[in-house]
């Protein structure tokens, strides 16, 4: 179990929606302990899950553009660069269904991810979620890497 003063709901009050992820959690990692405190605040699941999650990454909104594909890779990069086992267990299943690799998975664990891997818009995706890691307080989007991105993405 995971160490918060925050405490665990029983799983009998975690509302039936969010069952499925709990159980998830556990085949994952072994526990819960991450639904169980965010089901003390609904509207906060309710954001994660349905807003954040669903209409963001797996494109639950009409105007979403980029890929999910592309958007797991980009998940699964960031999680395994802050190291979130729970992240990078759900991700690494997230992004095998999506196609990608064991070797393509193995290698973002490494600094710098072997190239010939991937194709240049992924790779594209993994340079600029460099920029984004938190132990990279100096990352930008600069204009090469603008350039690169832009052949793939739009600006929106």
């Amino acid at each position: 179990m995971l160490d918060t003063p925050i405490p665990s709901l029983p799983l009998s009050k975690v509302p039936d929606r969010y069952m499925a992820m709990a159980d998830l959690m556990n085949r994952l990692v072994g526990e819960s302990t991450t639904m169980q405190v965010l089901a003390h605040s609904l509207p906060a699941a309710d954001f994660y899950f349905e807003d954040f999650y669903a209409k963001l990454f797996y494109n639950g909104r009409s105007d979403t553009k980029v890929e999910v594909r592309l958007k797991q890779l980009l998940r699964l990069r960031l999680s395994k660069l802050h190291g979130c086992a729970l992240c990078n267990r759900a991700n690494e299943e997230e992004v095998r269904g999506l196609g990608f690799t064991e070797p393509q998975i193995d290698t973002l664990f490494e600094n710098d991810p072997q190239r010939d891997l991937f194709s240049d818009a992924e790779m594209a995706v993994i340079d600029f979620t460099d920029q984004m890691v938190l132990d990279n307080q100096q990352g930008s989007l600069n204009p090469a890497l603008y350039a690169r991105m832009h052949r793939y993405f739009s600006d929106e």
